[in-house]
């Protein structure tokens, strides 16, 4: 089946600095919140159903989990935009669902499907290196022996087939964390039950505390009406 999703509605979010506790006392960055590196755009969701263009597989399995199920598309976007010295280190977000019935009865919600679920970076590196009679450097005659594969993570999704599915950018060698990113899942959600989805959002910024570079901590203040949380439809 095919989707076709509306163009985002982007609001910029504050980044509010994580409070932690050392020794029993907060501890607060030296910084105060940042305004306009991190925009979000409202969750679009539908339920996938059987007046949907489907196959005939497709069709055969919605009505075989019917009696027990009702699956639903969401899509998030997030656009990242650091400021000059500064950039994203990492980052992340997360939908916590729960089912109003909380009779031992009714399964949980979770998530059925996520995309992306792994984005890779990879680089060859070699072990050695070369110098010809000039002392300048020149190629390596290589060999399975004398190089390796190295693959970083920069995107991936976690907790599939759970209550809390997330997703974590964390900035590799070949990738920064800037620009706007699309996350989708299919959750799977008991019957006609209601289910409130929590919505969370963090990052660490890398940029100067007192002078001192450093990452620090941010949870995204999300525009209220998302705060609520969101009532995945039935």
């Amino acid at each position: 089946m095919e989707f076709e999703f509306p163009e985002p509605a982007w609001q910029s979010v504050v980044l509010e600095p994580e409070v932690r506790r050392v020794l029993g006392q907060a501890n607060e960055s030296a910084e105060g919140p940042l305004g306009d590196r991190m925009a979000v755009a409202d969750p679009w969701m539908r339920i996938v159903g059987e007046d949907e263009q489907l196959d005939d597989r497709t069709r055969a399995f919605l009505r075989n989990e019917a009696t027990g199920f009702r699956f639903c598309a969401v899509e998030f976007a997030l656009t990242f935009k650091p400021e000059n010295g500064e950039y994203f280190a990492s980052a992340w977000l997360q939908l916590t669902m729960r089912s109003n019935d909380t009779s031992e009865a009714s399964p949980e919600p979770v998530a059925w499907s996520m995309e992306p679920l792994q984005q890779l970076d990879s680089r060859t590196i070699t072990k050695g290196f070369k110098i010809g009679p000039d002392l300048k450097f020149a190629p390596l005659e290589l060999d399975v022996h004398s190089e390796y594969s190295q693959s970083q993570s920069f995107l991936e999704g976690l907790y599939l087939m759970q209550t809390n599915p997330a997703w974590r950018f964390t900035k590799t060698n070949a990738n920064a964390i800037r620009g706007s990113y699309v996350l989708r899942l299919v959750a799977r959600l008991p019957g006609a039950v209601p289910v409130i989805g929590k919505l969370g959002i963090g990052a660490e910024v890398q940029r100067k505390v007192l002078g001192i570079p450093r990452p620090v901590a941010y949870q995204v203040r999300l525009p209220e009406h998302l705060q609520k949380g969101l009532t995945l439809p039935t």
